[in-house]
């Protein structure tokens, strides 16, 4: 006999009028008959936050008469109750969708985002409601109100910035996170291997990620607006026209010495393409000392321990436009050492008379801008600061660097004045 035939076991093939596939086919079918209905409910309920959280139904909110001592209870627990767990829900969000856990333990993961947006939505309509008792309408703050002095934390000049973060940027930032998480749990649904579908989610995620990044700056500068002191309000937004003075001194002095070294080494100003010549060049230098005591002054009051420790009080009794008039100073002191360097530029041409009379006047509204400051900050902010009574007056040594300033600034006024006499006489 030959080599005896060794017989395969037969392949079991589960048809699915078998009983058996029929079982595992029904199986399969009630998982993602599951999963389908799991992402319905999902993406319903961040439709419905995006309907009630979206940027008209926010506009139509009623708000009913408070009394003053509600309005200042909501407006504490907005800064120190309701937006730190509005930024700690955000947190819990991004964690929840992120893909890899979602995608490991869909059904969990689902289960915890159905339980979260209830909490999340209750937060918001709190939020939502605190925002519109202590900001009324818009039209109600057209300008800075001069009789608000004793409205504390809710003078106009406060309530304006906190208008727009609270009415209109965060519930933006909100929105854009609400929109973005409906879109990231299709496509964690859609469970598409593809290149193009890793990437579209890769998309969905990255910009999740970044709303929430800018919901949690608004957040937070809303925070500060709402339990930040005067003296830090007042000095919020000064860095940048800080700045642009930083640059302006850079520009006149290379345009005094184009050939020198310039202290602004990336940047070359268009004042060196037509440099100044005398005798505007000898304006420009005799300005130099006050555009440096303009730069010191936000520097100390900025930067300087003024704003390092935590105010003894919240509020003055200066007024919305007297706070207004502090947080603009820096822009129209810039503004004022500009046009006078470009009255400079064409003091030295024959056909024209020597602007004297408008520099004069210009150098008066200069002059008038820091000493009513001067007045505000001694009289009002410079009592917010908190005194180290065991060694010395911290209130007592900004006084007296205040004297000491406004003295030598006096000091560069009168020699610029008189530099500027002497040219016009020489020019005669």
């Amino acid at each position: 006999m030959g080599g005896s035939t060794v017989r395969r076991p037969r392949r079991l093939h589960l048809m699915p009028s078998s009983p058996l596939g029929g079982a595992l086919s029904k199986q399969r079918k009630d998982k993602r008959r599951g999963e389908e209905e799991e992402e319905d409910l999902l993406l319903q309920e961040f439709s419905k936050l995006l309907r009630i959280f979206g940027p008209r139904a926010e506009r139509q909110l009623p708000i009913n008469q408070v009394t003053p001592e509600k309005a200042l209870s909501r407006f504490n627990r907005l800064h120190s109750e309701y937006l730190p767990l509005l930024g700690h829900q955000l947190t819990i969000l991004a964690d929840l969708l992120e893909p890899s856990g979602y995608l490991r333990e869909p059904d969990s993961k689902s289960k915890l985002i159905l339980e979260f947006l209830p909490a999340l939505s209750k937060n918001l309509c709190r939020i939502q409601l605190a925002t519109y008792t202590i900001c009324p309408e818009l039209a109600q703050f057209g300008t800075y109100q001069n009789d608000d002095q004793y409205l504390k934390v809710f003078k106009s000049f406060r309530l304006h910035y906190l208008n727009r973060k609270l009415k209109s940027d965060l519930p933006h930032h909100i929105n854009q996170v609400l929109s973005w998480s409906h879109q990231l749990i299709r496509k964690l649904h859609a469970k598409s291997d593809t290149h193009w579908g890793r990437l579209c989610l890769s998309g969905a995620r990255k910009s999740l990620i970044d709303s929430i990044s800018s919901s949690t700056k608004a957040i937070d500068l809303s925070i500060s607006w709402l339990n930040g002191s005067e003296l830090e309000l007042v000095t919020h937004g000064w860095q940048p026209n800080m700045d642009s003075i930083g640059e302006l001194l850079g520009d006149v002095l290379i345009s005094i010495n184009p050939t020198g070294p310039s202290p602004e080494k990336k940047r070359r100003p268009k004042s060196v393409r037509n440099p100044m010549v005398s005798p505007d060049i000898e304006l420009a230098r005799s300005l130099t000392p006050l555009i440096k005591l303009s730069r010191l002054f936000f520097q100390k009051l900025k930067r300087g321990e003024v704003n390092r420790k935590r105010p003894t009080s919240t509020c003055t009794e200066m007024s919305s436009q007297q706070l207004d008039q502090l947080a603009r100073l820096p822009e129209q002191v810039g503004w004022d050492l500009k046009e006078s360097i470009e009255i400079f530029r064409t003091a030295h041409w024959p056909s024209r008379a020597f602007p004297s009379t408008i520099i004069a006047k210009k150098l008066e509204q200069f002059k008038n801008r820091f000493a009513s400051a001067l007045l505000l900050f001694d009289l009002y902010l410079i009592p917010l600061i908190p005194d180290n009574t065991d060694e010395y007056s911290t209130q007592d040594y900004y006084r007296k660097w205040l004297a000491t300033w406004f003295t030598q600034f006096n000091l560069a006024i009168q020699n610029f004045s008189k530099d500027m006499k002497s040219i016009e006489i020489n020019r005669l």
